[in-house]
């Protein structure tokens, strides 16, 4: 999975705008910051997809926050989500339908999926999408301070 720098660039601009809509990004009196945690589980989100496959990492990470984990990961499929929907780039098509039509956040991105379980190909370009949204996504989070 490798994309191009100007496609990296879009990319990271979508997810800089992802990272405002999905509640990721806060603000306190000393600035913008990032939740540490959300530089961890973004990383591990891309290596969850790759081992376990989309469907399974999505559903880990659709999950509600515990008391445990300081964070909602739901949060990051809200940024993918956000990401595919601003995507005018994507040219996968589910059902006669742009998936940048169907995918709005992190409920039609977790149905978008289920509704490609059966055709591997389809799902396929989806988990490439997914991977180059978290990827990007990891990259921007990283430019920001990050609190712990």
């Amino acid at each position: 999975m490798t994309m191009n720098k100007k496609r990296m660039a879009k990319m990271m601009q979508l997810a800089n705008q992802a990272l405002n809509d999905s509640g990721i990004l806060q603000q306190d009196k000393d600035g913008p910051f990032i939740e540490d945690s959300y530089n961890g589980q973004t990383s591990a989100f891309g290596i969850t997809v790759l081992m376990s496959g989309l469907i399974p990492a999505l559903a880990i990470y659709y999950q509600e926050a515990s008391d445990t984990r300081k964070i909602n990961r739901r949060n990051i499929l809200e940024a993918i989500g956000k990401m595919i929907e601003n995507d005018k780039e994507v040219s996968i098509q589910i059902k006669d339908q742009p998936l940048n039509q169907k995918v709005k956040g992190a409920d039609t991105l977790l149905r978008t999926a289920f509704t490609c379980a059966n055709d591997k190909k389809i799902l396929k370009q989806l988990s490439t999408e997914v991977l180059e949204c978290a990827t990007a996504l990891k990259q921007v989070i990283r430019t920001y301070k990050l609190k712990k």
